[in-house]
């Protein structure tokens, strides 16, 4: 412990307490066999954020899409009375009243 930096030393001790901790309650593989768990939760957790990740770049393209196809119907209805405002002039027939 006179090695260790004075500012690390109390997290030094906490780390002899685990494993010490740690052999106790599994002689055979102390300390690994915990930090082999956290390994595995990580990788598992990793998996899990890459499932997400690919989900919601699903959901971003499927909202992109829909806006799209929501301006190509906005622009579709603006033609179409445009198109009927300029066949409504063109048609309209005048008042024969005498």
């Amino acid at each position: 412990m006179q090695k260790v930096p004075i500012d690390k030393r109390s997290e030094a001790a906490e780390c002899m307490v685990f494993e010490a901790h740690s052999r106790e309650q599994d002689p055979v593989h102390g300390c690994v066999h915990q930090i082999s768990k956290l390994f595995h939760q990580i990788s598992l957790a990793q998996q899990d954020l890459a499932m997400v990740k690919a989900q919601l770049a699903i959901l971003k393209a499927q909202h992109f899409q829909q806006q799209i196809q929501q301006q190509q119907h906005a622009s579709s209805l603006s033609e179409l009375y445009n198109l009927h405002h300029s066949l409504t002039e063109f048609i309209s027939i005048p008042d024969l009243a005498p």
